[in-house]
């Protein structure tokens, strides 16, 4: 039987992308605008799904795609220190405003992306307005450090069970990812990379995005963030290897469904407001 990945984007050059880069008789790419449901899913050996975080929440709330993989909101602040090179908090909003109104830190939603809320060092008070402004629920889960780091190099990477498989530069000296951008410091953000999956053992997801970076201020590499694989860019690493990936971060298979992904509220929220997905 064959396997079906699904493009989920307006842009239809990322569909041609990874049609280009895929050639092999096992896949069907599917393009799709997400307008609504593919047909005769059911038929496919397995189905994949590189599409944003909203519409994986339409999606579930039609019972499509209930088997998402991801580190989760709660995660990043279980992560050693020594990974990190600073602490990370998280909580949902409701309990971050709750801190003092001058108190000061870098702050950004945990896994949704909302316009007009990017990550930012600001005060409790200013996270305040935004919420109002863009109306977001109290209980979606937002992440916070009081560590302000200067990050001029940045790559992502493709982890499936502990391993590294394909990973690419994101910015490179300050300029974000490029075609052909060449990130020169990509066997040393690898090494790392593969350290950092190493050092969190069963710690992390099956499969899923690994960001690192370096900080300009102590050259020294740390670990970012943990992605979706489902919904990360790929930038220029290798679609087929980071394909391996996406797959079966679509099909959750720890017994205890740690790493189940569930949408942040705001997410939900935007679904319930749509059209129910046929």
């Amino acid at each position: 039987m064959m396997k079906a990945f699904i493009v989920v984007s307006f842009a239809s050059w990322v569909a041609t992308d990874f049609e280009e880069a895929i050639d092999s008789p096992e896949w069907k790419i599917i393009r799709d605008y997400g307008f609504d449901i593919p047909e005769n899913l059911e038929t496919y050996e397995s189905v994949a799904w590189w599409m944003n975080a909203q519409h994986a929440a339409r999606l579930q709330r039609a019972g499509v795609a209930m088997g998402l993989t991801a580190p989760g909101a709660n995660w990043l602040p279980t992560v050693s220190e020594d990974l990190t090179k600073r602490p990370v908090f998280s909580a949902d909003l409701t309990e971050f405003l709750s801190l003092p109104s001058h108190y000061e830190c870098w702050v950004k939603p945990s896994e949704a992306k909302i316009d007009g809320f990017e990550a930012g060092w600001r005060t409790v008070e200013e996270t305040a307005h935004i919420v109002i402004e863009h109306d977001i629920p109290l209980e979606s889960s937002v992440q916070w450090t009081e560590s302000l780091i200067d990050i001029n190099h940045e790559y992502r990477f493709y982890v499936l069970d502990g391993k590294v498989l394909t990973g690419s530069p994101y910015l490179v000296d300050g300029v974000t990812y490029y075609d052909g951008a060449e990130g020169m410091l990509l066997p040393e953000a690898q090494e790392f990379a593969q350290y950092t999956a190493d050092s969190l053992g069963a710690n992390q997801p099956d499969a899923y995005t690994l960001d690192v970076g370096r900080d300009m201020t102590n050259n020294e590499w740390l670990m970012i963030e943990g992605n979706p694989a489902w919904c990360s860019g790929i930038y220029g690493a290798d679609p087929m290897k980071a394909l391996l990936v996406i797959e079966r971060s679509c099909y959750n298979q720890s017994e205890d469904k740690k790493f189940l992904w569930v949408p942040d509220a705001y997410l939900q929220n935007k679904a319930n407001r749509k059209v129910l997905l046929k």
